[in-house]
Formats: structure tokens, C-alpha cells, sequence
């Protein structure tokens, strides 16, 4: 997680330093008069403009995810703490059990086939 974390922040450093340039270079071609030139840079700078917007979407996307997954865990650790409350009994804990397979790890499943 970490890994892909770090990955993410180096590319839109990349791509921040690569901005910069491409604004640079469509200055100097308006100041130049080449105005395909500048045509070209300005719709280079749109396309990687998208592609950091695309990226931004990812993480937050992948935080809501993980947001929605650690609710789901929060909720398998209350109702076990609430077992512990309660005398222990064999249709308690096959009621946990039920639920869990039903209601709980189909949600956890399809959030990691994502």
C-alpha cells in the first residue's frame, strides 16, 4: 500500500515538473508566433492535465473503498465484543457465523475483486 502510495505521489511530481515545462514552452511559442506549436503544447498539457484529474479520481476512490471496508471490520469486531458481554452459546456464535458468511464477507469479497 505504501508502495503504491509513494508511486502515485512520484508521478504527479513528474507530472507537476512536466507542466511547468509545457506552460514554459507554450509561452514562448505564443511569444514566437508558432502558433501550431503552441496548439500542440497546450493540447499536450490538456491531455496530461486529464490524466493527473484520472489519477486524483483513483485515490480518492480507493480511500473510500478502504473507508468502507474498515467500517465492515469495525462492525465484525462490535458484534464480537457484544458475544463476549452476552454467556456464550452454541446458537450465538452459529448466528455470527451465519451472518458473517451472508451479509458481511460478500462485501468484503467484492470490494477486493476491485
Amino acid at each position: 500500500m505504501y508502495e503504491a502510495r509513494s508511486r502515485l505521489s512520484a508521478e504527479v511530481a513528474d507530472n507537476s515538473t512536466m507542466i511547468r515545462s509545457m506552460v514554459v514552452k507554450a509561452e514562448d511559442s505564443r511569444l514566437l508566433g508558432d502558433w501550431k506549436g503552441m496548439k500542440a503544447t497546450y493540447s499536450q498539457l490538456y491531455t496530461t492535465n486529464q490524466g493527473l484529474i484520472n489519477s486524483y479520481n483513483i485515490r480518492c476512490q480507493n480511500q473510500s473503498d478502504l473507508m468502507a471496508a474498515l467500517k465492515i471490520v469495525n462492525q465484525i469486531i462490535q458484534r464480537t465484543a457484544n458475544l463476549r458481554g452476552e454467556s456464550v452459546s452454541m446458537p450465538n456464535i452459529e448466528n455470527l457465523s451465519t451472518e458473517y458468511d451472508l451479509f458481511l464477507l460478500p462485501q468484503l469479497e467484492v470490494r477486493e475483486a476491485k
